[in-house]
């Protein structure tokens, strides 16, 4: 077997889920962003702070449950069939 195709081997579980990871995360940033979005152009909130701190609050809560739904089910323990 040649050296590369050894370390492919090696590394092909760690770099598959660290992806899942980025991408779970990447997810879990635009459900804040969204959050605050919609209370800033939809609800035209925009300005006022106890708004925009519920907004944020509410979007941090949601995204963390996402995340940690997400990691147990994609990323952490999902057994990839090979």
């Amino acid at each position: 077997m040649a050296f590369g195709q050894a370390l492919y081997e090696r590394f092909r579980q760690p770099i598959y889920e660290f992806t899942k990871f980025a991408i779970v995360g990447i997810a879990g940033v635009l459900i804040t962003n969204a959050a605050v979005a919609f209370n800033y152009y939809l609800l035209g909130l925009g300005h006022d702070k106890l708004a925009v701190f519920v907004a944020l609050s509410l979007g941090i809560a949601v995204a963390t449950g996402f995340r940690f739904w997400s990691y147990r089910q994609f990323v952490w323990g999902a057994k990839r069939h090979t």
